[in-house]
């Protein structure tokens, strides 16, 4: 009868090692994605950066044509002064020079507004990029371990659960089917208590009355705790064996 006793303490241990196998599958997998999120976040940032820096580029680009094409327009005013006879022409023409050169200004300065973008830009491209290196190369120092350990708890879920199958396939019917239910009403609980060497419920304390203790050393396996619904099992400790 002992046996039957042994043998349900035994499957309520796998099935608490199952359940802690479950969680740090669960657990490695939460980390290897929140892995792979960090380093997707930043390979799009780096390629927002570069699109940012390509476009700054771009434009500083367009305002030097700009400011060449202004410089080209003063270089011709200039040259056509000295065939002007009116004053009147003259006078236009020298407006004329002087408004390309507050273009010319004004252009300039926007220029070294997106230039000091285009610096910030590339350090910013440069950081992300250096820290894109670091994640990639963690990630994929994480994928290996990640795999292994994956591995591991798989064979170890495996061993675990054949092992289990023996022992519930040795059990009384009765009993296993008992144990189910209890497992399945106590999701998050153990389903088998052990009785103590003072005569209570290990789960919860609780003291079990000597004449239900003596039936469940007899040998009785369809005795339950009042207090937290636990199968009471009862297995001899090493001082009573001797």
């Amino acid at each position: 009868m002992l046996e039957q006793s042994k043998n349900l303490v035994r499957v309520a241990s796998i099935d608490s090692e199952l359940t802690k196998i479950e969680e740090e599958t669960v657990k490695i997998k939460k980390s290897k994605n929140e892995s792979k999120k960090e380093s997707e976040v930043l390979e799009f940032n780096v390629i927002q950066l570069k699109r940012e820096l390509e476009s700054a580029l771009e434009n500083h680009k367009e305002i030097n044509n700009k400011i060449q094409e202004f410089e080209e327009e003063i270089k011709k005013k200039n040259e056509r002064l000295k065939d002007l006879r009116s004053n009147v022409e003259y006078q236009a023409n020298l407006r004329e020079i002087d408004n390309f050169k507050k273009a010319i200004k004004e252009q300039e300065g926007i220029a070294l507004t997106v230039m000091e973008k285009i610096e910030e830009l590339k350090k910013l491209t440069v950081d992300e990029e250096e820290k894109l290196k670091g994640i990639s190369s963690n990630f994929e120092d994480m994928q290996l371990t990640y795999q292994e350990q994956k591995t591991n708890l798989e064979n170890r879920q495996s061993s675990l659960e054949s092992e289990r199958n023996e022992i519930i396939n040795s059990l009384k019917p009765e009993i296993a089917a008992r144990y189910r239910r209890i497992k399945k009403r106590r999701e998050f609980g153990p389903a088998i208590s052990q009785i103590t060497d003072s005569g209570s419920c290990s789960n919860c304390s609780m003291l079990i009355p000597p004449q239900m203790v003596n039936l469940i050393m007899a040998g009785d396996e369809n005795k339950v705790c009042a207090s937290c619904n636990c199968i009471l099992v009862y297995t001899a400790s090493e001082e009573t064996k001797e």
